[in-house]
């Protein structure tokens, strides 16, 4: 529902791997995870969209409709 928070899971135990994750929506990187390079971000949206460095998780908070889609 618009407004809402949505949360997309991974199927990853980040801690036990050299992990690379990356979010995509639209063919656009909106977060990725490097956990070999230490390196963990948003670069689309980040008012509205966080990573979660231990699961790899997003959240998307205050969601729209141009929001829905493959990711």
């Amino acid at each position: 529902m618009e407004g809402d928070s949505v949360t997309l899971l991974t199927d990853v135990n980040i801690e036990e791997n050299d992990t690379v994750i990356f979010w995509k929506f639209e063919n656009k990187l909106i977060a990725r995870i490097n956990t070999k390079q230490n390196i963990s971000g948003v670069l689309r949206d980040k008012d509205r969209v966080k990573i979660d460095d231990r699961t790899g998780s997003l959240t998307i908070t205050n969601t729209r409709t141009t929001d829905s889609g493959i990711y």
